[in-house]
């Protein structure tokens, strides 16, 4: 359903004063949630035992994202504070320590 509105004419060019300053619909969905999405992607691979689904590519270009949102990124409700990683860290990895997860973390078993 997302798909069809966006693709009817005008609405991903549609602006407004968006969270982050003036954006456009479109930019909203690929740049906020669709990073939103790929970032609980790997929340929930995790929690369930599952493989980073984050690649180095694709966390270069949400990393990209995240620097557009300047201060904001650590806005309450938005992210934690960055955590420390190791110098030799993938991209995939310090994408994640930037937002305050820990890229090591797995669920507890049981």
């Amino acid at each position: 359903d997302v798909a069809r509105v966006l693709a009817t004419d005008g609405v991903a060019d549609q602006a407004y004063d968006g969270y982050f300053g003036p954006t456009t619909v479109g930019a909203t969905m690929a740049d906020f949630y669709g990073w939103d999405l790929a970032v609980h992607a790997w929340d929930i691979a995790r929690a369930t035992g599952q493989d980073d689904p984050i690649s180095d590519e694709e966390a270069a270009t949400l990393s990209s994202i995240a620097d557009a949102w300047g201060g904001a990124l650590h806005a309450p409700g938005i992210c934690a504070d960055a955590l420390p990683v190791a110098d030799d860290a993938r991209p995939a990895e310090r994408l994640l320590a930037r937002l305050g997860r820990d890229p090591h973390w797995m669920a507890p078993r049981s």
